[in-house]
């Protein structure tokens, strides 16, 4: 997805929304959105199978481990969310580190965002949702700092916050989409400004 964006001295500056950034080029600034972008999905996509092996637990989820060592996180147990993922006799479902993961969402979210030089918007675009009152716990601006470890804990949480929260066409979902048209509307930009 991450284009390769080529200016020399003499073009016009890039795209909106990639412009003016200190210390880096055009293409430094795309890739870091991207790689950024790539943590996301790996987390939003690690919670989404955590779900559906809750509700379908006879499947075999599909492994994201060829992607969380491509991203350095060194952190073999993630391979085990979905596995570990149950569903209790009253409906209620436990993701193991559920905590953990959605900070790294967010704080990759945060990266994105600072990237495009929207920080301020990241953890209002959980706010922006009126089903996600489920996730102001972890959208506040005075949530302390991301946890740098995972814990495991049986944490269970209705199906219904966990379908708005990590469900297909959630509000993780829907940030990540958001997320990659950002990416793709500011690569072809830049590209187009580039002569790519």
């Amino acid at each position: 997805m991450a284009q390769s964006i080529v200016r020399s001295s003499n073009q016009e500056p890039a795209a909106p929304g990639l412009a003016g950034f200190e210390g880096g080029s055009d293409s430094g600034v795309l890739e870091a959105a991207v790689e950024a972008l790539n943590r996301m999905r790996y987390f939003h996509d690690l919670l989404e199978q955590g779900y559906r092996h809750a509700q379908q637990p006879g499947e075999d989820p599909d492994t994201l481990r060829t992607l969380r060592v491509s991203l350095g996180i060194s952190l073999p147990e993630l391979d085990l969310v979905p596995l570990w993922s149950r569903r209790a006799q009253d409906g209620t479902i436990s993701i193991p580190f559920i905590d953990f993961l959605l900070d790294q969402f967010l704080e990759s979210l945060e990266r994105f965002r600072g990237d495009l030089r929207e920080a301020p918007r990241a953890r209002a675009m959980l706010r922006e949702n009126p089903t996600s009152s489920g996730t102001n716990q972890w959208a506040r601006a005075g949530h302390p700092a991301p946890t740098s470890l995972p814990i495991l804990e049986d944490r269970f949480l209705s199906e219904a916050m966990l379908a708005r929260l990590c469900g297909p066409r959630g509000v993780l979902d829907r940030i990540l989409r958001r997320c990659e048209n950002s990416i793709s509307e500011g690569g072809a930009a830049s590209a187009r400004i580039c002569g790519a």
